[in-house]
């Protein structure tokens, strides 16, 4: 639509515009600061109607590839460096106030540990985060483990029925702690923490969600996957807000926390750690990351 707006207030026809004027369309979105993948999108929808120039489709004309390519040359697609953290720093932090004791701490603090927890155990999306439900059969308590769906309604990335189907299994940590180190690791079980979450937030809930927002306006209403990721970073700064300073001076924001090197740290040492841990093979069914196999196990 944006294309056919700028060709006709050139004075040609969209379908039949002539290159020169294409080319100019496509340097006035990288004037506007497009990022060149969107550019190309921009380009796609022009060429899927656009007339064929010299007996090929625009898309595959050798000045467009030669612009394009020239676009990636001069405006290459820097990513930024992501701030790194200590998981175990974090984990220590969770364990002591104010994430403890759970049935006194702010509701704050709780959603932040519970949702902490969550990500880093779980390694699933945001956005399936956002889909799990606390009500029976989607949330289901077990001697030894907890069991989590996300809602019928929601589609993963991969929509197949494998990954349709996929329940997220959560096993206890230190049910019956028999010292004082293990009843103190026994505070990241989340069985206790699900617990703790749905007593604290029935007065007020009004949604069947897991995560719901504990003030405002909304107070009670489903969580946000934007949410929950703030929620997730606001449990690290307040970790290193409480301890160490953060070692590169800013704190991780919206879905760089997912990014980072956590597996190493928790997944796949504690499946080594364990006497009968999960095979590498085992990890990658539980998150779902079969395609991204080599930076989960590096």
């Amino acid at each position: 639509m944006a294309f056919v707006s700028w060709s006709t207030s050139k004075g040609c026809i969209p379908q039949d515009c002539p290159l020169e004027l294409v080319l100019q369309y496509l340097w006035a979105l990288k004037s506007r600061s497009l990022a060149n993948s969107s550019i190309k999108v921009h380009l796609a929808a022009i060429s899927a109607y656009h007339s064929p120039v010299e007996g090929r489709p625009l898309f595959s004309h050798p000045l467009l590839k030669k612009f394009m390519k020239g676009l990636y040359n001069l405006y290459p697609s820097v990513r930024p460096i992501l701030p790194q953290w200590s998981l175990p720093l974090v984990l220590t932090h969770l364990m002591e106030p104010p994430f403890e004791p759970l049935a006194s701490c702010p509701l704050s603090f709780l959603c932040w540990k519970v949702a902490f927890l969550v990500a880093v155990t779980s390694a699933r999306c945001v956005s399936e985060l956002a889909a799990l439900r606390v009500d029976p059969p989607f949330l289901q308590f077990f001697p030894n483990r907890v069991f989590l769906r996300p809602c019928l309604s929601f589609l993963p990335k991969v929509v197949s029925s494998f990954h349709l189907n996929q329940r997220i299994t959560l096993p206890v940590f230190f049910l019956l702690p028999s010292s004082d180190a293990e009843a103190k690791l026994h505070t990241l079980d989340l069985q206790r923490a699900f617990l703790y979450l749905v007593c604290r937030t029935s007065g007020f809930r009004w949604s069947n969600k897991l995560f719901v927002r504990y003030d405002g306006p909304n107070k009670g209403a489903a969580a946000l996957s934007r949410s929950i990721s703030r929620w997730v970073v606001s449990a690290i700064h307040a970790a290193y807000g409480a301890g160490a300073p953060y070692p590169s001076g800013h704190i991780p924001l919206g879905h760089a926390w997912l990014r980072l090197p956590i597996y190493e740290e928790f997944l796949y040492k504690r499946s080594v750690q364990q006497p009968h841990g999960r095979q590498p093979t085992r990890l990658l069914s539980i998150t779902l990351w079969t395609f991204r196999p080599i930076r989960l196990l590096r």
